[in-house]
């Protein structure tokens, strides 16, 4: 029985219907894609953690800001219009080429860009006065921006397209990178500074490379009426995960802003495992199911995720709960369960969050707004939480 075989079958006990021959192309393709996923988000994670062992919790506070920072900048980008360009060339008519769809997400993603950088450095007087991050964290911080951004773009095209294989090299690429490098430099007998982050955002410029051939593929159709569609379905999603992003991510501005870049170190170590294994989840289940949701297949996804779940809230809690036990001894930091519980649970929070987002963003219509409402009702729930902690 091959590994298509297996999967199929599962799905067949799972879902109680037979799978169609797309599901079964899919599942074929889930393997090489979930193995990759699992080894890149590993190496990530270590390479976190051994930034995190080398260096003083301020100093991994600072690295914490400048990524948090260029994370916020770009994850409204690539989730307005990477999903956007995802939405679209899945659902292409059969024959037809995608490359006008992808070079019209390409030019509002260089538009945004250009927009995004402009404001932020803008905003640096309230970024160092109010959330208290330094001058040169912050100016990291948008140069991250627009590197993750090619790179989550990257992702984005490969998905579109269903190039996993393709989409696998990026993410290990640069875990790889992040990881070896670092390493690298301490068996040198080199000593590094909270400016390795560096590091993570040339990462991602070469991590995004194999993509590039597709950004520059000439569109045999025109562009320009691409342009407003994808403008109309994006705009909604790019608001919703700006909002989305800020309890993901805000909680490490409001960490340093109250208790200072050393408590945030501690604290991002904390975080670092919980969330670490939620992406990599949501990568497993949205982005792999995603293109499969615009096809028509929803009512089965959300199916076998309300079968799913249950025991999988189990699994991922007591896991995530192990793991990060030994991750934190591994950073040398003091270990609190409560506040690691805390974390698990947002986690866990985070994957099915996501699940559903995705699920109702292939609503070309009514989709990117609900997904915007729920986002702010999100917030209206944890800052006040958050800011009483």
């Amino acid at each position: 029985m091959t590994g298509r075989d297996l999967l199929a079958a599962v799905y067949r006990v799972v879902a109680r219907e037979e799978p169609s021959a797309r599901t079964r192309e899919v599942l074929g393709q889930f393997p090489t894609y979930a193995v990759g996923t699992l080894l890149a988000r590993s190496l990530s994670l270590l390479a976190q953690l051994y930034v995190a062992r080398s260096l003083s919790p301020d100093q991994f506070g600072r690295v914490s800001l400048a990524l948090a920072t260029g994370v916020v900048l770009s994850i409204p980008m690539q989730a307005a219009w990477g999903t956007a360009f995802v939405r679209f060339a899945v659902v292409r008519p059969a024959g037809s080429t995608p490359w006008h769809i992808l070079r019209a997400a390409i030019v509002l993603t260089a538009t945004s860009s250009l927009i995004v950088v402009s404001l932020a450095l803008a905003g640096s007087p309230f970024a160092r006065v109010w959330l208290g991050i330094p001058l040169g964290v912050y100016l990291t911080g948008i140069l991250a921006a627009v590197t993750s951004a090619a790179w989550l773009f990257a992702k984005s095209s490969c998905q579109g397209l269903q190039a996993w294989k393709r989409l696998v090299v990026i993410e290990v690429t640069w875990s790889s990178l992040v990881l070896l490098v670092p390493l690298t430099l301490r068996l040198l007998g080199e000593r590094f500074d909270w400016r390795i982050v560096l590091v993570f955002v040339g990462a991602y410029v070469l991590a995004s490379s194999p993509a590039w051939r597709l950004w520059v593929a000439t569109p045999d159709q025109p562009v320009a009426p691409e342009l407003p569609r994808q403008w109309n379905f994006g705009k909604y999603l790019g608001g919703a995960n700006l909002v989305a992003a800020l309890p993901l991510y805000g909680d490490r501005f409001l960490v340093n802003a109250s208790a200072g870049l050393p408590t945030l170190g501690i604290y991002q170590t904390y975080a670092l495992v919980s969330f670490g294994i939620a992406v990599f989840t949501a990568a497993l289940v949205s982005r792999f199911l995603f293109p499969l949701l615009n096809l028509g297949r929803r009512s089965t996804a959300l199916r076998l995720f309300r079968r799913v779940l249950p025991g999988a809230a189990v699994v991922f809690v007591a896991g995530n709960f192990g793991l990060g036990y030994c991750a934190i001894k591994f950073a040398h930091y003091p270990f609190e369960a409560a506040t690691f519980l805390i974390a698990v649970v947002g986690a866990f929070a985070y994957c099915v969050t996501t699940f559903l987002n995705d699920l109702a963003a292939t609503h070309e219509r009514r989709g990117p707004r609900i997904v915007l409402g729920a986002n702010l009702l999100t917030c209206l729930l944890f800052f006040p939480v958050a800011i009483l902690l």
